[in-house]
């Protein structure tokens, strides 16, 4: 894998690494993504939520301060307690009306009680263990997070329910100062001894899971498909910045010294004049490169004109040797005999009387 990646041309090299540093990128922005869009999920339930809880305690506090006073002489004479004056059953009404429309289909609200009245009201172990916490921090004001409820995972968001108002210890103090109609219908058992400024409750609304998730589904492909986008248009700006300042000439340079190589000295000077000219690392090798093919021209020159004098020489030993070969013969002996003797005739002519 390595040897086909060396044999990889720069260019493609580049498309490789930006491609990983891609990969990688939306690998790690993925994860980082789909938890911030989790969050947002969680958080706009969360706040359609609070609005909903705001909603019931508005209800309780209307139920507390108008309708129960309305009907407190009622709950002395009634054989059957009128469930009406209850700020949780009108609250769980009000809910079930939100219930019918699309948005909240799927939701549930719950006053779970650690000691109520109506049985439907009473803590699980897990609701019991948020109101503990509840107990145990007071300044904590709301808990949220995931539990099971019959095979189902829900999303949760709960407020501690505080004992705020002297009326609510009528029905919730002692049995013997309870409405006759109440002890009827609940017994004297159940949701007394209260106290004033104590949580006796937690106000919990339930969102199925899949909610959650698809809130989480839709602002991560929409966060992903704008990284995407922005991360595809970067390595196309890359590539197409790096081309004709990095890697055409790159290429250049290698095709000069490819040249100089071949021994061809017309490379393209106005062009190497042109990239020794910038100022960043392509320029710097560009200069480099220059100063390089001047050495090796001066220095061809040089080994050029050396060649030249050692021919000049090397001939003039080889005539000699052959001249030296040539007069070391017989042949020429005889030669340089005769001479002599043509010399020693034309210098010392014959007389007439001989």
């Amino acid at each position: 894998m390595l040897a086909k990646y060396q044999k990889l041309s720069l260019g493609a090299k580049f498309t490789l690494i930006l491609l990983g540093i891609f990969v990688v990128g939306m690998t790690i922005g993925g994860i980082v993504i789909y938890q911030l869009a989790q969050q947002v999920a969680e958080r706009s339930i969360t706040n359609r939520s609070e609005a909903m809880l705001d909603t019931m305690n508005a209800v309780r506090t209307y139920t507390s301060t108008h309708v129960n006073p309305e009907l407190a002489d009622r709950l002395m004479t009634e054989a059957e307690f009128i469930p009406e004056t209850v700020p949780a059953y009108s609250a769980r009404t009000v809910f079930e009306t939100f219930r019918q429309q699309e948005n909240y289909a799927h939701y549930s609200y719950k006053e779970a009680t650690l000691n109520p009245t109506n049985p439907q009201d009473r803590a699980d172990q897990f609701e019991s263990d948020l109101v503990s916490q509840f107990h145990a921090d007071d300044s904590l004001d709301e808990i949220t997070g995931y539990r099971e409820i019959d095979g189902e995972r829900v999303y949760f968001i709960a407020h501690p329910m505080r004992v705020t108002s002297e009326t609510c210890l009528n029905c919730h103090g002692s049995p013997e100062n309870a409405p006759p109609s109440l002890l009827n219908t609940y017994g004297d058992q159940n949701g007394f001894g209260w106290q004033l400024g104590e949580i006796v409750a937690a106000q919990v609304i339930y969102v199925p899971a899949g909610d959650v998730l698809n809130g989480t589904r839709q602002v991560f492909f929409a966060a992903m498909g704008i990284f995407t986008v922005i991360f595809g248009v970067a390595i196309i700006m890359l590539n197409r910045l790096l081309r004709p300042t990095v890697l055409t000439p790159i290429a250049t340079i290698s095709a000069l010294a490819e040249q100089l190589g071949r021994g061809n000295d017309e490379t393209r000077e106005i062009t190497l004049s042109e990239l020794s000219a910038r100022g960043d690392e392509v320029g710097s090798m560009a200069r480099v490169f220059q100063r390089m093919a001047e050495n090796v021209r001066k220095r061809e020159r040089e080994l050029k004109s050396e060649v030249q004098q050692l021919r000049v020489v090397i001939d003039q030993e080889k005539r000699q040797r052959e001249v030296e070969q040539i007069a070391d013969t017989d042949y020429f002996r005889t030669l340089q005999s005769k001479a002599a003797q043509l010399r020693e005739r034309l210098n010392n002519p014959p007389t007439s009387g001989d």
